[in-house]
């Protein structure tokens, strides 16, 4: 006969059984929102100047004097592109991309769970992700950047690593946070730089206030000695005429250029890290990663303020100080849970400074949050050192006009993600519920809102039924939308087919040729294999190289004339070249400019010297290739 379980046993059993179940729906509801939120978006935005790196390792003999590349570029200081190069060669170009985007996605959620509940033990640490995720990880100027992007780019490995770094260094193993770090820089050496600079601060700080102060004192005279004495002319600084130049087309590496929108996200990161500073017990690791952070953020700034906008100094505008802001965002994000705890649980002034929080996480990028930020802070201040009875009357007053505040802000938030959804929609080839998910969750409050309101039904929620439901209903969504991320996952912008069909062209032009796709993206790389003479991508080189400036500056100028006509790239203070009544030819444009070959949908002589090419994409239909005559 079988032995009969005692009943503790049988009551344990069905306990791990339901944190079993409960860690499920957890996985999943992370799944859930990584997969809506941060689908993969293809060769888009910096992961095509990557790829194009990684090609032209591959094949230098027909990318390698691309003018992004002849003169210098950021390919100089990263090991991203051969390891890129690699696996395209194993597994071909959107393969690749795909691949790596994916792996660092991973590596990144793996470092930032396993940090946070390091930080907050296990149960806040899946409501930090969870929220990280769900709001949008955006700093810098212009939406540009986020921490947690869909493309292939070398950020988001370099950001795990140095998470991973913080872990151990947290853990007083500052030799193996060393030899992360060490690859880390390897892989993206502006991101990582954040990263030494927080575990040096975790290892040394605090430092005494005397040292602190000296510091400080010293860079701000060495600052002023270097601006008075270096000449305006000198080669560390950027001439005018090139910053100029850089603030027309980079003017996010400006921080004077900055909207009062970036302006604002910012202080709500930092304002939700002094939050913890004020409310967290000081000295605990929680503190200190906090305190780190804010310091990192501002560091940055001051630096590039400073060195960039005021001094101009080439390196300082190179190194992009500001970057370092990264750490504060995804830890004022992931460390909320936690913050806005502590604070819940000092008091009425305690909770008032955590929805007076709550309320700029709502309205991030409108300007009047910065407003409330000194309020939430001091409202904390006086909550921790106590002192400070309040009637209930005065407690009940707080309470409903802070609530009444948040009514106003989430109203807010979903007429403008309505709005949104109506402007602007989606534009992927999901279904519609997920596209219209994906309108509606832009500014985050819908999937935070999903993603608390779940944790606590995992987590807090008495019914042990509740929390199967919800588990249940997470795992079910997550399995709907796997087929969904999996063909996202798997689109190709530049399918085999259309490769082999451009094999024509390609053998009508030389290897090495430079080729004028007016419209063409990354096409001219991929589809042609050859150099694009001239293009936006291009102008991320002019930051690393006065050749680069120089040339593209030289190139712009020549297709102004035609601006008016068509897209072409130029400056604000080329408009006076544009003629109007220049007609668009093909004898006018290569009299204008240097390649010899172009590719357009425009009809630019009687006769091109190919058309479209049979069995390619219908995107390239009506497109021909001419060449100019010798």
């Amino acid at each position: 006969m079988s032995a009969v379980p005692a009943p503790s046993d049988r009551v344990a059993t069905s306990t791990r059984t339901h944190e079993w179940i409960a860690i499920a729906g957890l996985i999943a509801l992370i799944l859930v929102i990584a997969m809506l939120l941060h689908y993969y978006h293809g060769l888009d935005h910096d992961s095509q100047l990557y790829s194009f790196q990684a090609m032209a390792h591959l094949k230098p003999e027909l990318l390698g004097q691309d003018v992004y590349l002849r003169f210098g570029s950021q390919d100089n200081y990263t090991v991203f592109s051969p390891l890129f190069a690699a696996l395209i060669s194993a597994v071909g170009l959107e393969p690749a991309s795909a691949l790596i985007t994916l792996f660092s996605q991973i590596a990144f959620l793996c470092a930032t769970w396993f940090l946070a509940r390091q930080l907050m033990g296990r149960e806040l640490a899946w409501l930090g992700l969870g929220i990280m995720l769900a709001v949008p990880g955006v700093f810098g100027a212009n939406g540009l950047w986020n921490v947690f992007e869909g493309f292939a780019t070398p950020r988001l490995f370099c950001e795990a690593l140095t998470i991973a770094a913080l872990s151990a260094a947290i853990a007083r193993r500052f030799v193996v946070a060393g030899g992360i770090l060490a690859v880390a820089f390897l892989i993206h050496p502006l991101m990582a730089l954040a990263g030494v600079c927080a575990v040096l601060y975790l290892r040394f700080a605090p430092l005494p206030r005397r040292l602190v102060l000296t510091a400080l004192l010293v860079g701000v005279s060495a600052a002023a000695v270097v601006q008075v004495v270096l000449p305006q002319d000198s080669s560390w600084r950027i001439a005018d005429v090139w910053i100029d130049f850089l603030a027309d087309r980079q003017p996010f590496l400006f921080l004077t250029s900055w909207f009062a929108r970036d302006w604002a996200r910012v202080g709500v990161y930092v304002t939700t890290l002094m939050l913890g500073l004020i409310v967290l017990r000081r000295g605990a690791p929680l503190h200190r990663v906090c305190a780190a952070a804010v310091v990192i953020t501002v560091a940055g700034i001051a630096i590039s303020l400073i060195g960039g906008d005021l001094m101009r100094l080439g390196i300082v505008l190179q190194g992009q100080a500001w970057r370092w802001m990264w750490i504060g965002t995804v830890f004022a994000a992931l460390l909320s849970p936690a913050i806005a705890l502590a604070s819940w649980e000092l008091g009425p002034l305690g909770k008032l400074a955590a929805g007076l929080t709550l309320v700029t996480w709502l309205a991030i990028d409108e300007p009047y949050t910065i407003l409330l930020a000194p309020v939430a802070l001091a409202c904390a201040g006086v909550a921790v050192r106590g002192g400070v009875r309040l009637s209930e009357k005065a407690q009940r007053l707080l309470l409903t006009g802070m609530l009444a505040l948040l009514a106003l802000v989430t109203i807010r938030s979903i007429a403008n993600a309505l709005l949104t959804h109506e402007g602007m929609p989606n534009q992927t080839d999901a279904p519609h519920i997920v596209r219209m998910i994906r309108d509606l969750s832009r500014d985050g409050w819908l999937p935070a809102a999903v993603v608390g309101s779940a944790w606590w039904l995992l987590t807090q929620a008495r019914s042990r039924a509740a929390r199967a439901v919800t588990a249940a209903a997470c795992l079910a969504t997550c399995a709907a939308l796997v087929p969904v991320s999996a063909r996202e996952w798997q689109v190709r912008q530049f399918p085999q087919s259309d490769i082999e069909a451009f094999g024509a062209w390609r053998a009508l032009i030389p290897a090495g040729e430079e080729v004028f796709w007016i419209q063409g993206s990354v096409s001219t790389w991929v589809l042609l294999e050859r150099p694009r003479y001239l293009t936006n991508n291009q102008m991320a080189s002019v930051l690393f190289s006065d050749g680069a400036r120089r040339e593209l500056r030289r190139r712009a100028r020549q297709i102004a004339p035609f601006a008016s006509n068509q897209p072409y790239l130029f400056w604000r203070e080329d408009k006076n070249l544009i003629q109007p009544n220049l007609p668009l030819t093909l004898e006018n444009l290569c009299a204008a400019i240097d390649a010899r070959f172009i590719v357009t949908p425009v009809a630019l002589a009687p006769e091109a010297l190919a058309d479209a090419p049979a069995g390619a994409s219908s995107v390239y239909r009506g497109i021909k290739l001419y060449r100019c005559a010798d």
